[in-house]
């Protein structure tokens, strides 16, 4: 009867912890599943917002390059690339505590006041713009 006992009991434990093994293991998976999830979202709302801008920046030098033209899809691109640089800079999730800390949306706008500023002579606000985006990069590799 004892060895029987003894076996229910050692089968038991054995069970238990092969079965509390197997929930720690989900849990940790779980774990790391998110915060890769995470991580790759970041790195999703930084590559759009690096695109966003990037955009903006071309569309503006565009504009600012045909305005003797009077090509009305240069304009309208040209807004269209303003409003959604703002509209990516202020509704990211993941990524707004990085861009808020390192006052980037304040910073890109000065850049592309510069940018109004300069007329055609881009030279200085596109290195400046670079500058920016190499940080936002940098960032984004981070993780």
């Amino acid at each position: 009867m004892q060895d029987h006992t003894f076996t229910l009991i050692v089968s038991a434990v054995g069970i238990g912890g092969a079965l509390s093994g197997i929930v720690v293991g989900h849990f940790l998976t779980l774990s790391s599943q998110h915060r890769q999830w995470v991580r790759d979202n970041r790195k999703q709302e930084f590559k759009e917002v690096v695109s966003a801008m990037s955009q903006y920046i071309i569309e503006h030098m565009s504009y600012v390059a045909s305005q003797g033209s009077d090509l009305p899809q240069s304009k309208q691109a040209y807004v269209d690339s303003m409003k959604a640089a703002g509209v990516i800079l202020t509704d990211r999730i993941y990524i707004h505590h990085d861009l808020d800390e390192r006052d980037i949306p304040k910073r890109f706008l000065e850049i592309m006041e510069h940018f109004r500023e300069s007329g055609k002579d881009f030279d200085k606000p596109a290195d400046k713009a670079s500058a920016l985006l190499q940080e936002i990069i940098v960032l984004a590799r981070k993780g």
